[in-house]
């Protein structure tokens, strides 16, 4: 049985440890979470890590940058090599423990968006890779291939030439500048609204 003056304790843990505060909310927002699911063998050591970094660590903000595929004389993320890299590629770095941190959040998004560059990158000038010629089976469906390609490129540049908005609030007015690759765009479903002024719409989507 162990004593304590409660007092005593708070002072010492609020001078020498400041940062007990933060851990004890993120903690219990963790609990709150997981509800009558939490249990004597929650969290996990992944998700007690997790919290841990992101409370004793300084956090990471976002950066543009470390979206972008790196490169170099002797290898390129540009152009994935083998059958792991492509199943790299198309693998998700998601998994629940980065809802305890802002961090781990943050470099799951530069991780998944950088993916995104590279997959829209190979969809868009995959034939001009140094690799041996795709065989297509006819020349129709060549032809369909090289159509939907011209579709993607003609959209990609319609969306860097305009200016791309958005809003992370239900039905707002209030809207900011899409700080993200465009790529990301159209690699996770979501919904994308064009505003069109003096343009029919059926003649964009013929010039697309």
């Amino acid at each position: 049985l162990v004593r304590l003056n409660c007092e005593n304790f708070r002072e010492i843990v609020w001078q020498d440890l400041p940062q007990a505060e933060k851990y004890a909310r993120v903690f219990y927002m963790y609990a709150q979470r997981k509800g009558r699911h939490m249990n004597d063998l929650l969290p996990d050591v992944a998700t007690a890590g997790v919290m841990a970094r992101e409370t004793f660590m300084p956090p990471q903000a976002f950066d543009l940058s470390k979206c972008q595929p790196a490169s170099n004389k002797h290898n390129s993320e540009w152009h994935p090599q083998e059958a792991s890299d492509w199943q790299t590629l198309w693998t998700s770095p998601w998994n629940s423990s980065h809802l305890a941190s802002s961090s781990a959040l943050i470099l799951c998004m530069t991780t998944e968006m950088k993916r995104d560059v590279i997959l829209f990158y190979q969809t868009l000038f995959a034939q001009s890779s140094q690799q041996q010629p795709f065989e297509w089976s006819s020349s129709t469906e060549e032809r369909h291939f090289n159509n939907r390609v011209m579709f993607l490129k003609r959209l990609i540049i319609f969306l860097a030439m305009n200016k791309v908005l958005f809003t992370d609030k239900e039905n707002s007015s209030d809207l900011l500048v899409w700080p993200y690759p465009l790529a990301s765009l159209l690699c996770h479903g979501g919904r994308l609204l064009l505003r069109l002024h003096d343009v029919q719409p059926l003649e964009f989507i013929n010039f697309l």
